[in-house]
């Protein structure tokens, strides 16, 4: 063999042992900081605020996103999808979150996703709630790949509430019993950044036992 023909040789086993090296750091790269996406709803700020905390443990690669300022585009390279919605006079989930499960099922039916909700009867009715989230998920995306659920607490105060949700509010909680709404506040950053440390190592084993 010339020395031009072994030059050549090495030259292209170079080219595919970078190839694999490269590709297979790739590989790395995506399982130990997948992307993940947090699209939220809120009324009254618990729920964007129980994001930001979560995204806070997943510390890199997270995005947090207002579910009205989402486009498909932001889904274009995600790994992994958290939705969460606030619990609002015991709805599964506000009508803007609902919309985007409908209105976006194909898109979501490719994609590994979590969800949580918020609320300030979360002790209670916690469990409830996240049990027809998913529902609400599995009727409208029937293979959907829903890795975690979580219900976080949120808070209630009064005066910050409109009229309308003010009454609303008052007469759910007559319904339950009490004679009036009541203040309260669950929220617990810490709880919110462990979650979100959880998520990234569980996805992050997931990613690397599919490997």
């Amino acid at each position: 063999m010339t020395y031009m023909k072994k030059g050549f040789l090495f030259l292209f086993l170079g080219f595919l042992l970078c190839f694999s090296s490269c590709k297979g750091f790739a590989n790395k790269n995506i399982s130990n900081n997948p992307n993940i996406l947090i699209v939220y709803d809120s009324r009254y700020g618990a729920t964007k605020l129980t994001s930001e905390w979560i995204a806070e443990g997943i510390k890199e690669n997270v995005k947090v996103l207002y579910v009205g300022d989402f486009k498909d585009k932001d889904l274009e390279g995600v790994d992994f999808l958290l939705i969460g919605s606030p619990i609002f006079k015991g709805e599964i989930v506000t009508a803007n979150m609902a919309n985007f499960i409908k209105g976006k099922k194909e898109r979501l039916s490719n994609i590994p996703v979590g969800l949580f909700t918020v609320c300030g009867t979360y002790l209670v009715w916690g469990d409830e709630y996240l049990k027809n989230f998913e529902n609400l998920v599995k009727n409208n995306i029937p293979n959907a790949n829903i890795k975690f659920k979580k219900a976080f607490g949120g808070r209630i105060i009064p005066e910050k509430l409109n009229d309308s949700d003010k009454e609303k509010m008052d007469e759910y909680w007559r319904s339950r019993g009490v004679d009036k709404i009541k203040k309260e506040d669950f929220m617990d950053k810490e709880v919110c950044v462990r979650f979100g440390r959880e998520v990234k190592e569980m996805l992050i084993a997931s990613l690397n036992k599919e490997k």
